[in-house]
């Protein structure tokens, strides 16, 4: 895909790409990394958007982008 993102102007986002595969392949995947992720997101949307009742609204939640 080297020659058609270049074509089309974006080898920066190529090499991009292509360094966060190597990143990935060299960790051994990206499945510890990615329920870092969820985990740390979940707590923080618990934080921003529990209601006085203890519970996560819905509603907050579908405001997020």
């Amino acid at each position: 895909m080297r020659g058609p993102a270049r074509a089309a102007g974006l080898p920066a986002l190529q090499q991009f790409l292509e360094c966060g595969f190597d990143t990935f392949k060299a960790m051994g995947g990206a499945a510890d990394f990615l329920g870092m992720v969820e985990v740390r997101e979940r707590a923080l949307a618990r934080v921003l958007f529990e209601t006085p009742e203890g519970e996560v609204s819905d509603a907050a939640l579908g405001q997020l982008p």
